[in-house]
């Protein structure tokens, strides 16, 4: 049984594993949105130039999210089934 924790009082494994899936998803999309920043920051200023353009940056950001979001879309809608 890979339920443990709080996890084995609420009589839910599927809730749980959703919980546990959204919160690996949300630690991986942190670390990216880390790295992008520290990546920005570097192209800022070690190349001494002006900031990218704000259109640049926000397709930047969306692409950087739609992995995030389409895994919070579809999870919803898995037909994972957990025996308990």
């Amino acid at each position: 049984d890979a339920v443990c924790g709080v996890c084995r009082y609420w009589g839910s494994p599927s809730l749980c594993l959703s919980l546990i899936a959204a919160q690996i998803a949300g630690i991986a999309h942190h670390a990216v949105m880390i790295a992008f920043c520290s990546i920005y920051r570097y192209y800022v200023l070690s190349f001494t130039r002006k900031e990218p353009e704000l259109k640049n940056v926000l397709l930047a950001l969306i692409g950087i999210h739609l992995p995030t979001i389409i895994i919070y879309l579809v999870r919803p809608f898995s037909k994972v089934q957990i025996s308990s």
